[in-house]
């Protein structure tokens, strides 16, 4: 090339590497290498990766001063490579199935190869180690996943890995010719972006070009679908990797970067195992691997290699069955579409590259040679062109500048667009040796003396945005030759003068543009810039200084000089006869008149437009086109004074429209339906044009004419491409094709096709006036009730930033604090010196910001805490009498201390309720579990009391640790995804010798209670139960079952039936199973098979409710309990199918209940030989005390919902002493409450209801109860009690967690009874504290999570009950799960009344209560905390989009019965599938509504906030309770004036929302009426009249923008 070419300045700087050249040459020899990385997801610059050995370092930034280390790494053995790859981040993809449509997060992490493993370090913090059976050659990363070469073949064997933890996928390589094997190649690189993966072939010396495509079948439905990568042009490159040795070291390696093309592939595999898991869970889960991407899949069919030796190596083609008999197996096939014409050397360096114009190549920098290979991608189809050859040094790419910096064989260094030199590059007399890498087009050189140089080409040496957005123009209306002669001559141009010591600024250059546009049409000026003739005050008078406006250049000038300017002289022009761009002279002028149009949507660029006008100007007048001279003089009066003389005329040469397309008139016609003619554009350039366009005709076209708007009648594209052709306007014709059929309004119709094209409220700012005022009244007319289906961008475009962010809101973590543990403790606790010894679990909601805002006006939730606590000593405060020694006074305070610990010891039950899901524990630190203190301190000295002294059962602090464990298990948020099965075993003794604390084993179990515990192992699960401990395999059996809940999951049936003697073999040997881990069995048999009606199942479970004790009692023990574990078990089964239960007919379920529950003879048993018992006698028929309450149960259960009136019937309490006398109260409760679940509909919350289930002779006899004297009217007291006790439960089952008044009223009335009752001295105290109990727990579920202050009053007279017989156990447990009940989850969760929910419920609060800790007799204690199954999140909290803080709203509910009640937000919302939609009610925040119950349910699954926007002008309700500080009544005086101010809130509140054009929001802000309003303020009418008196003179822009105006007040344009 000619070497008087201009010369463009690279400015170097020193830099020193990690792998310095003689340093690594001291150390490390040829074993350490480095690397730059570009990481689009790291800000702070390029990435640099050392490699040395073992070790592996990675930092940021090119320079010493600003380098960083990110991470370093030691490894076991030698390092082959390292690099930075991305996987599809599992747990944050979620598959869309409505719109088919994946939300892919990638995350990323550092690759690591040794000889024969892979380990990946991931961003997040997980690391996988990967085995492999063979050695690996090389690595390269892909846009999702890596592709692994294997060393120990000859023929090219690859395998891809699309996630650390999913196995290898063999890639098939296919030739050109199918019948032809492949050759023995060695993989190079992945190509930047792309699908393309480069090979050299050693033996032939040829390279090889091969696109990746995948392939997906289907096994069973004998179809395959092809799956196409998706190529993109590497004008936006994604991450690249430049690999090489330390300077001067050998010779450079690959350049390695990701492949897009794999999306699709990774796309696919997601789909395929997202329908799996949809599949349900009968099927096994793969055990061999915890991480997230197992956790998808459904027992994959393994294909092992015959040269695989482990699990984790093994190499195949992927195969996943699903549980539809569906086999889909995904292939990655490389097919050969090119291989080198000439023998060459192995290319060290491998990137894809484009000219100035766009045109893609491969460049193979090989030995003093590069290859330029040219390809064109079609329909997602690469296909190659030609291939040239550069005989140069060394070539690295500048990917953003769509160049190539050559290093030449003589040492020159070059810039290159394809194969045409374009310049010189200087460098500061350094000689350059060879090119290192590029960066972000960060260059890094080395010298010859083995120093490293980082340098770059100034910012506008590379870009402009105006000068880029006309060539934009002239690239697509002209031939690829023409224009890239063109591009080559202007970079020479620009890159010249921004080595010059002046330099140019942007407009500076733009005016230098538009002069070499001249020149390039045969139009040059008599005087150039720059040139020898020109003078200081030429240059200063010239036009191209006076259009830059006040230049940074310009203000250095002394001020004598500046202020001389001359008015413009004329300009004249000569013609050259031979101009680059003399054959389309025509083109040239109207792609760049189309520009200028796009500039007058433009106002930030009105200063390049009058510059660009003036260009066109000349030209115009020049050619003689008046039509658009005259149009440039019109629209800038400025040029009506210049004045052009050319030396000649010019020749014959016709626009391409005879008159210049105006955009501002082609809207205003467009409004008046007076536009006919399609309006010219560019694609790439005209983009707001096109927007404008179609936006004007959807907002007329229903008025006017006929049919919907097509893009063809709208737009013409230059050139005449079809649209169909040009990816742009094709993405443009299927917003407009496909706008939504719920958009009711043109109005919504152009928001929606706004939105759609990502317009942001900056570019409406930018828009001309007129036009964006326009456009701004449709916002307006949306901006109150947009339309539901809007995308995210459109509400940003209307400033609902509440909608905006709220859909793409995600958990909001507004717990403050989390579990305080003994590595972490807050600082409340840190200032005792027993800190832990303090901590009770509740803590953390002292100070919840949530607790605060919901109970704000009081202490109520520090009051709970203090009722809850049980890991302080309790208070013993006994006055000692004279008379009674200190002996005898310790023995006092001892027995004192057992009635408390009594209370103490059914505290964690509740405390489980208050803390449910509020905390989520940090994952490093150990979990803690508060103590359970049994002791006590006696003031004043505070000595220690203990009950060391005190007879109490050995057992007696088992269960209360049990339920201590679950309390704190319970804490953690069931959306926690960090817990894993490495996290449960880290807080489990690890050691086989270690036992297993029952505060362990409580925790597993609240594990399975929110659905954590799926996730453990099943190494883990063996070794848990390997170590008989009783309480851990209760909470495990229950836990896991809670977990699999209606999966009938076979692996848990298994573990389950092993502890049920029912389900063993018959013949196997019977194993000594716990009689309270058989229970356990039983009742996790029935959450499995919940609601499935399973016919075995069924058939067993009825069977062991009547199972006899034994001949020697090996049954008797908790044989109560395990009836009733059955019943409840076998109601679960069968959950509310009643006689619809397909399959059950012959086992007559009913039948057989009903003798449960009545008796029966022999004849009519299930076991027909009963065994007879040596020590019980209990005759040859059914003990009703036995199977009468999980009889009933069941029956409750089996027929929930279903108003059958036949067997509600059956459980009516008898209307005759006689039959009344042989069934116990406690089951009369039961019977009523299992009626009123049969019988749903007819429950009614009032006193009326409650009195009709008591018999009419018990009601007529029974009178006082507290004053009763015989015997017969005590036992009629006592039924009706009980009686009413149960209709008090069936109503609170029936209105749980709705807070219906009726039902508060009428349970507030029989509880403030039961208190009175059970306070009277009486035998029957017992009775009376039972129906307490039973009728406070109804209470309380009515109220679930509301807190409510008249019930917790009664919870806290009740609470320090102590003396008396009947105040047990049992029933300080039922007080305080009452509490619990009130404040669930810290007054954030409620209970639901799904059929599933009410079985959980009636397992939790079972109406017998224990009398003793160790008490489980009738009901397994354990399943008091199935409560946490009827959960479910309600919490709507309202937070203020700007601050993100809750804040004070009301809201109104909408029932489907179309009835509304209004709340104060944040609260409790009814139940979900009760409602109708959910809105706000309040003039100070912007109007929102939630329709449907499934985003209602996704809302609060997410954390419940729903944000709002406040209005301009209001203050907030705690602020401003009254309303009195808002804008509205700011200027009013009188309490009559901020009466009508504050009647007429609403009203003005709905204009002030602040988001309107700025005079609008000032008018509509101002009273309506005089001339001048309140306290001298201008009225809307005199001060539209003051703005439209200051206009004086308006230009040809203003007169448009009027129109505009006038148009848009029109009544009814876009309504």
């Amino acid at each position: 090339m000619s070497t008087d070419l201009p010369a463009a300045r690279l400015r170097l700087s020193r830099f020193r590497p990690l792998g310095d050249t003689r340093r690594t040459k001291a150390t490390s020899g040829k074993s350490a290498h480095w690397s730059i990385v570009e990481d689009d997801a790291d800000k702070s610059g390029p990435v640099e990766v050392y490699i040395d050995g073992k070790n592996v370092v990675v930092t940021n930034g090119l320079s010493d001063a600003a380098r960083t280390v990110r991470t370093s790494y030691t490894v076991e053995e030698k390092v082959k490579k390292a690099f930075l790859c991305s996987f599809v981040n599992l747990d944050s993809n979620r598959f869309n199935s409505s719109s088919s449509v994946f939300r892919r997060e990638l995350t990323r992490g550092l690759c690591i190869v040794h000889e024969s493993s892979l380990r990946f370090h991931m961003r997040s913090g997980d690391r996988f180690d990967v085995p492999l059976s063979f050695t690996v050659a090389s690595a390269f990363p892909l846009r999702e996943g890596i592709l692994i070469q294997r060393k120990d073949t000859n023929l090219l064997e690859l395998f891809y890995l699309g996630h650390p933890a999913d196995r290898l996928a063999s890639v098939a390589l296919t030739p050109p010719t199918s019948n032809a094997p492949p050759p023995p190649h060695s993989l190079i690189s992945t190509c930047n972006d792309s699908s393309l993966v480069i090979s050299y072939d050693s033996e032939s010396k040829r390279h090889s070009i091969w696109q990746m495509r995948e392939e997906v079948k289907s096994a069973v439905l004998g179809d395959s679908v092809s799956v196409k990568p998706k190529h993109e042009t590497p004008s936006s490159f994604g991450d690249s990797t430049a690999t090489f040795p330390p300077p001067s070291q050998g010779s450079l390696q690959s350049k390695s970067s990701i492949g897009r093309g794999h999306g699709s592939l990774v796309k696919e595999i997601f789909h395929r195992k997202w329908l799996l898991n949809q599949g349900g869970g009968s099927g096994g889960e793969v055990k061999s691997s915890t991480s997230p991407f197992f956790r998808l899949l459904d027992a994959p069919a393994r294909l092992k290699s015959a040269a695989s030796t482990t699990v984790c190596s093994e190499v195949e083609t992927t195969v996943y069955t699903s549980n539809y008999g569906v086999t889909s197996s995904l292939a990655v096939d490389l097919v050969r579409i090119w291989t080198d014409e000439f023998e060459s050397t192995r290319a060290r360096r491998v990137f894809l590259c484009e000219n100035l114009v766009g045109q893609a190549y491969v460049c193979l920098c090989c030995e003093n040679e590069t290859k330029l290979v040219e390809y064109t991608v079609r329909e997602e189809e690469v296909s190659v062109q030609k291939q040239s050859i550069l005989h140069v040094k060394d070539i690295v790419p500048l990917q953003n500048a769509k160049m190539t910096l050559v290093l030449q064989n003589d040492g020159r260094l070059c810039l290159y667009s394809g194969l045409d030199e374009i310049c010189r590059v200087l460098c500061d007399d350094l000689s350059i040796s060879r090119l290192l890498a590029t960066a972000r087009d960060n260059i890094i050189v080395e010298t010859s003396n083995d120093d490293v140089y980082v340098g770059s080409f100034p910012s506008s040496a590379l870009s402009s945005t105006s000068v880029d957005f006309c060539i934009k123009g002239l690239v697509d209306a002209l031939d690829s030759s023409t224009a890239h002669s063109l591009l080559c001559q202007w970079q020479r141009i620009r890159l010249t003068n921004e080595s010059s010591p002046r330099g140019f600024d942007d407009a500076m250059l733009f005016k230098l543009f538009c002069d070499f546009l001249l020149n390039c049409t045969g139009l040059k000026p008599k005087n150039v810039i720059g040139s020898d003739e020109m003078t200081i005050e030429d240059f200063l008078s010239s036009n191209s200084i006076l259009n830059c406006g006040e230049s940074r250049y310009l203000r250095c000038l002394p001020k004598t000089m500046t202020s001389k300017r001359k008015s413009p002289p004329p300009k004249t022009f000569c013609f050259d006869s031979t101009p680059l761009l003399s054959g389309c002279i025509s083109t040239v002028i109207f792609a760049l008149h189309l520009v200028h149009e796009e500039m007058r949507l433009n106002q930030l660029l009105k200063e390049r437009r009058c510059t660009l006008a003036e260009t066109l100007f000349i030209l115009t007048t020049y050619w003689k086109w008046d039509s658009y001279s005259s149009y440039y003089k019109n629209l800038y009066p400025t040029l009506q004074t210049q004045q052009v003389n050319f030396e000649r005329d010019s020749p014959i040469c016709d626009p391409l429209y005879k008159d210049p397309p105006q955009i501002i008139a082609w809207l205003l016609d467009a409004l008046d339906n007076l536009q006919e003619d399609a309006f010219p554009v560019i694609p790439r350039v005209n983009r707001t044009c096109i927007d404008v366009c179609i936006l004007f005709s959807l907002l007329v076209f229903d008025q006017n004419k006929p049919t919907q708007p097509t893009l063809s009648n709208i737009i013409k594209p230059l050139g005449q491409s079809p649209i169909n052709k040009d990816e742009i306007l094709r993405d443009v014709n299927t917003v407009l094709q496909n706008l939504p059929g719920d958009l009711h309004s043109p109005a919504e119709q152009s928001l929606f096709f706004m939105a759609s094209r990502r317009w942001t409220p900056d570019l409406l700012d930018m828009l001309p006036r007129g036009v964006a005022s326009f456009l701004n009244d449709v916002l307006d007319r949306c901006r109150e009730n947009p339309p539901a289906c809007l995308p995210t961008q459109g509400y940003v475009l209307l400033g609902r930033d509440d909608l905006a962010r709220q859909e793409r809101v995600t958990t909001i973590q507004y717990r403050l604090l989390s579990h305080v543990t003994k590595g972490k403790q807050s600082p409340e606790v840190q200032q005792s010196s027993k800190a832990f010894d303090d901590f009770d679990g509740t803590e953390h909601l002292m100070d919840d910001e949530i607790v605060r805002v919901r109970f704000s006006q009081d202490r109520r939730i520090r009051e709970v805490c203090r009722l809850l606590q049980s890991s302080k000593p309790v208070r013993i405060a006994l006055e000692q009498k004279p008379e009674v020694s200190d002996h005898e006074f310790i023995e006092l305070q001892e027995k004192r201390l057992f009635l408390v610990c009594q209370r103490t010891m059914s505290l964690p039950v509740a405390r489980g309720m208050f803390t449910l899901g509020t905390t989520k524990p940090i994952i490093t630190v150990p979990l803690s579990i508060p103590k359970l203190n049994l002791n006590g301190r006696a003031p004043p000295r505070d000595n220690t009391i203990s009950l060391s002294n005190v007879e109490t059962p050995p057992s007696m602090t088992n269960w209360p640790s049990f339920h201590n464990g679950v309390a704190a298990g319970l804490c953690i948020d069931p959306n926690m995804k960090e817990v894993s099965s490495a996290w449960i075993a880290y807080n489990m003794p690890s050691s086989a010798e270690v036992e297993i604390s029952n505060e362990q084993a409580g925790f597993l179990l609240a594990l399975g209670l929110n659905g954590h515990l799926k996730k453990l192992a099943v190494h883990h699960l063996h070794s848990y139960l390997s170590k008989a401990h009783e309480m851990t395999t209760i909470g495990l059996l229950i836990g896991l079952a809670a977990a699999r809940r209606g999966t009938m999951d076979l692996e848990v049936t298994r573990i389950l039936s092993v502890h049920i003697p029912a389900l063993l073999p018959a013949g196997s040997t019977q194993l000594n199973v716990p009689s309270l881990a058989q229970v356990a069995a039983l009742i996790g048999l029935g959450l499995v098979y919940q609601g499935s009606a399973h016919r075995h199942i069924t058939q067993v479970l009825l069977a062991d409710i009547g199972r006899p004790a034994g001949p020697e009692l090996e049954h008797s023990n908790n044989r109560e309990s395990y009836a009733l574990a059955a019943g409840l078990a076998l109601g679960m089964v069968t959950l509310g199918k009643g006689d619809t239960a397909m399959g059950l007919a012959d086992l007559k379920l009913r039948d057989n209940l009903k003798l449960y529950m009545t008796g029966g003879g022999p004849e009519k048993m299930l076991y027909k030989e009963k065994p007879v018992c040596y020590k019980i006698h209990e005759g040859p028929g059914v003990n009703v005390h036995v199977t009468g309450p999980p009889a009933i149960v069941a029956l409750g259960l089996m027929y929930l919902k279903t108003n059958d009136d036949v067997v509600g019937n059956w459980l009516k309490v008898p209307d005759s002493i006689f039959m009344l006398e042989f069934i116990r109260p406690d089951m009369l409760t039961l019977m009523t409450l299992c009626r009123g679940l049969i019988l749903w509909d007819s429950v009614v919350p009032s006193s009326t209801w409650v009195n009709s289930h008591v018999p009419p002779i018990v009601a007529r006899k029974s009178g006082d109860f507290a004053r009763q004297q015989s015997s017969e009217t005590k036992m009629l007291g006592e039924i009706r009690i009980h009686v009413i006790a149960g209709a008090c439960m069936a109503i609170g089952m029936r209105f749980a967690g709705t807070s219906n008044k009726a039902a508060f009223d009428c349970l507030m009335e029989r509880v403030k009874y039961f208190i009175k009752l059970s306070s009277s001295p009486s035998e029957a105290n017992f009775a009376a504290e039972y129906c307490l109990d039973c009728s406070l727990l109804a209470l309380a579920l009515v109220m679930a999570g509301s807190g409510n202050l008249s019930v917790m009053r009664l919870i806290r007279q009740l609470h320090p009950r102590l003396n008396g017989p009947e105040i047990r156990y049992g029933s300080h447990m039922a007080v305080h799960m009452a509490l619990g009940l009130l404040f669930l989850g810290g007054g954030q969760y409620s209970v639901s009344r799904t059929n599933g929910a009410i079985a959980a419920l009636m397992c939790s609060l079972f109406p017998m209560f224990p009398t003793t800790s160790v008490d489980n007799r009738y009901h397994m204690q354990a399943l008091r905390h199935f409560y946490v199954l009827a959960c479910e999140r309600r919490l709507l909290v309202t937070r203020e989009v700007d601050t993100m803080k809750p804040c004070y709203v009301p809201i109104t509910v909408t029932y489907k019965e179309n009835t509304r009640v209004s709340l104060l937000a944040p609260c409790i919302i009814p139940p979900i599938e009760d409602m109708l939609e959910i809105a706000l009610s309040s003039p100070r925040y912007l109007p929102r509504k939630l329709l449907g119950s499934e985003k209602l349910r996704e809302l609060l699954h997410s954390g419940g906030s729903f944000l709002v926007q406040r209005r301009s002008g209001h203050r907030r309700y705690e602020d401003d309770p009254k309303g009195h500080h808002s804008l509205s009544t700011v200027f009013l005086k009188s309490e009559e004036e901020k009466k009508v101010s504050m009647s007429s809130e609403a009203a003005l509140s709905a204009k002030s929302s602040g988001l309107l054009p700025r005079e609008r929001w000032l008018i509509n802000r101002l009273p309506v009426t005089g001339k001048f309003g309140v306290a001298g303020h201008p009225s809307k009418a005199a001060l539209e009249q003051m703005m439209s008196a200051t206009v004086k003179i308006k230009s040809k822009e203003e007169e448009e923008n009027d129109l505009f105006c006038m148009w848009t007040k029109r009544a009814g344009t876009v309504s």
